[in-house]
């Protein structure tokens, strides 16, 4: 818990992410920058379970691309919906 914390105080923190959402006008800046700081606290947490629980790395990403595939296949249509 306090590894997501802290990834997402580090993020929110971040002067480029912040420079970053000022050049996405179609998003608002608050959304973008806590939606970036909730991922990075999300990946800090499986960070840290690899390390504690020795995974390897290859069967986290063999489970992970799968859902990242499915993830973009079903949010491929709302996105370049709002594009057109």
């Amino acid at each position: 818990m306090v590894c997501f914390i802290v990834g997402m105080i580090i993020t929110v923190a971040e002067p480029d992410l912040q420079v970053l959402s000022n050049q996405v006008p179609s998003v608002p800046n608050a959304v973008l920058v806590w939606t970036v700081a909730f991922g990075v606290g999300i990946f800090m947490i499986i960070a840290v379970l690899r390390i504690l629980l020795n995974i390897s790395l290859l069967k986290i990403l063999i489970v992970l691309y799968p859902v990242l595939f499915l993830v973009s296949f079903f949010g491929a249509g709302r996105f370049y919906g709002h594009c057109l």
